[in-house]
């Protein structure tokens, strides 16, 4: 009898905000795109841009949309229109910012619907909600073309410190630590993990506090000074650097973004 097993990574998502709304306008020119997107209208008249691609929203389907240079938006009649913001852990990229539409059909359509329930409703579950809207971003990610992705790191050394960068919040430790720990000279290590994640070791270890940081400040009873000495920023001004230079916006910025007593 034959075995086969699959090589696979274990994605983290974030779930920064999961939202429905009635909107009469929708006119973005530059909207900032610095996490994942998903969105679906309930009614049509709304379309998404970026670059020379353009979608249109409608009730068919859902779009994925991934970090990327900014969003052009507009409608040209009232809709209705659910949206989960979320971030992946750093390791999972994509090769390019496509957007994705995902046909709603089966079961997939009846998750989504049911999420769309979940938000309006006047009495929520947070456990319950929190596990649908995650399932229903995986059921979606796992219908994008296979070959969207930046392949994982293949050499185990570099996967361990990837995972131990993904737990750590302080930012003290240095390349070097990291290299002992992989077995490799500070400068063999630096190479190898570039090459293998696409990204210098710091960087990776920034963006990833960076992504965990973000998902903190939709946290009305966390104040930006907490979530900066949390994430290991050494103060709020290190903390808004940081996120200005990655995400070109501020904390104050994302928070108003973010901020919505019809979330959850």
């Amino acid at each position: 009898m034959m075995t086969q097993t699959i090589s696979m990574v274990q994605p983290q998502v974030h779930v920064l905000l999961c939202r429905y709304r009635e909107l009469k306008d929708w006119t973005h020119d530059a909207m900032g795109a610095t996490y994942w997107r998903l969105y679906w209208n309930t009614t049509p008249g709304a379309w998404i841009a970026r670059g020379e691609q353009r979608l249109e929203l409608t009730p068919e389907r859902v779009v994925l949309v991934p970090p990327g240079p900014p969003l052009h938006t507009g409608n040209e009649s009232p809709f209705e229109h659910l949206y989960v913001h979320f971030t992946l852990s750093p390791e999972i990229r994509t090769k390019d910012s496509r957007m994705y539409p995902i046909a709603l059909r089966g079961g997939f359509q009846n998750r989504v619907k049911q999420l769309k329930r979940a938000v309006c409703k006047r009495t929520p579950s947070p456990v319950t909600d929190g596990f649908l809207v995650i399932h229903t971003i995986v059921a979606a990610m796992a219908q994008v073309p296979r070959d969207i992705w930046h392949p994982p790191a293949r050499d185990p050394r570099i996967r361990a410190v990837q995972e131990r960068m993904g737990r750590q919040r302080h930012a003290r430790t240095s390349c070097e630590e990291f290299a002992k720990q992989a077995g490799l000279h500070p400068k063999s290590f630096s190479r190898l993990f570039r090459q293998e994640t696409g990204l210098p070791p710091q960087r990776f270890h920034l963006q990833s506090r960076i992504d965990r940081a973000a998902a903190e400040i939709s946290n009305p009873e966390s104040s930006v000074d907490q979530v900066a000495d949390i994430w290991g920023f050494s103060d709020r001004y290190h903390f808004t650097h940081a996120l200005k230079r990655l995400w070109g916006t501020t904390p104050g910025a994302l928070r108003k973004q973010l901020d919505g007593s019809d979330a959850f």
